[in-house]
């Protein structure tokens, strides 16, 4: 299995087990961008392991409305972005068709 964790230039370095460990221990290390809107809180998180290297998490209440992983950085931020606009997109367009 391959562990990772990230430089200061948020790029990708494999490691082992107990320095992937110590990496994600701190919160400041996992969590990328999180937002809420209305009831619905969005989420990305470093994972850093294996084909899970970032993953963003749209939840309402205990369901989870979306899920989408990322091999790098960049793509996880630009899919945050993409993730949170959809969602308020949605929400909109629910609200006016009701």
């Amino acid at each position: 299995m391959q562990f990772y964790i990230l430089n200061p230039d948020k790029r990708l370095i494999e490691t082992n087990l107990d320095k992937h460990a110590a990496f994600v221990s701190d919160p400041k290390n996992i969590v990328i961008e999180k937002a809420i809107f209305g009831e619905i809180e969005i989420s990305t998180s470093f994972i850093g392991i294996q084909d899970i290297i970032f993953e963003t998490l749209a939840v309402e209440g205990k369901r989870v409305i979306s899920q989408k992983r990322y091999k790098n950085y960049l793509d996880a931020v630009r899919g945050h972005e993409a993730t949170y606009l959809e969602i308020h997109n949605e929400t909109i367009q629910r609200i006016r068709n009701s």
